[in-house]
C-alpha cells in the first residue's frame, strides 16, 4: 500500500485559508471542503495568524505608548545635558575662535 504524499502549502495559501474563517466568516467545515484541506491544518493556521496579529498589535501599541511618553521639546534630554557638560570641560584653547 502506498503512502499518501504530504502536501506542502505556501505561506500565502495558509494566510488566505486562515483569512477565510477569520475575516470572511466562513465556517471551518466550509473552508476545509472548499480548499480540500484538513480541519486540523486550518485550525493550526488560524491560531498562528491570531498570534501574529496579537504580536503586531502589541508592538504597535507599545510604539504608541512610547510616543506619548516622550518628553516635551523644551526639556533637555540626558544625552544633551551630558554633551553640554563635556563641552564645558574642554580646554579654553579648543573652544576659542583662534583654534578654528
Amino acid at each position: 500500500m502506498k503512502r499518501r504524499q504530504r502536501r506542502i502549502s505556501t505561506s500565502e495559501f495558509k494566510h488566505e485559508a486562515a483569512c477565510l474563517t477569520l475575516d470572511q466568516g466562513y465556517a471551518y467545515r466550509q473552508a476545509c471542503e472548499f480548499l480540500v484541506i484538513t480541519a486540523t491544518a486550518l485550525w493550526n493556521w488560524v491560531n498562528q495568524l491570531k498570534e501574529k496579529k496579537k504580536r503586531v498589535y502589541a508592538q504597535v501599541s507599545r510604539n504608541d505608548n512610547r510616543a506619548a511618553a516622550e518628553p516635551d521639546v523644551g526639556l533637555k534630554s540626558e544625552s544633551t545635558r551630558t554633551r553640554e557638560d563635556h563641552l564645558k570641560k574642554l580646554p579654553p584653547l579648543l573652544m576659542s575662535d583662534a583654534f578654528n
